[in-house]
C-alpha cells in the first residue's frame, strides 16, 4: 500500500531490463498479479502510475484493461495515474474471454 494523491492505493508497478522488452512478459506478470489481487484479496481498485512518455507501460496498462486516468504528480513527477476497480477487471476478463472464444 501506498499513499497517492492523499489515498492509501495498492500500485502495481513492473520494470523489465531493456533485452526482455516486447515479449509480453510485463502483461503477463501484471495480469497474474491482478488476478490474485481482485481474486484472492479483498481490493476494491489498483492503480498504476505511468510516466506519460513511457508508451510502452502504456500499452500496457490498456492491454490490461485500465482506462481512465488522471495526470498528477507523484514523487515531484508529472505521471498518468490509472485506476481500475474489482469490477471493471472482471469486465476486462470476460472481454479477453470472449475475444479468445471468437
Amino acid at each position: 500500500m501506498e499513499m497517492i494523491d492523499g489515498i492509501e492505493e495498492i500500485n502495481l508497478g513492473y520494470r523489465l531490463a531493456k533485452r526482455y522488452w516486447n515479449r509480453g512478459l510485463a502483461s503477463e506478470a501484471a495480469r497474474a498479479a491482478l488476478e490474485y489481487v481482485f481474486d484472492r484479496r479483498e481490493v476494491a481498485s489498483v492503480v498504476v502510475v505511468i510516466d506519460p512518455e513511457h508508451t510502452a507501460s502504456l500499452k500496457v496498462a490498456e492491454k490490461l484493461g485500465f482506462q481512465n486516468f488522471h495526470e498528477t504528480d507523484f514523487h515531484g513527477r508529472p505521471v498518468r495515474l490509472y485506476r481500475m476497480t474489482h469490477g471493471q477487471w472482471h469486465e476486462s476478463r470476460q472481454r479477453t474471454i470472449r475475444a479468445a472464444s471468437s
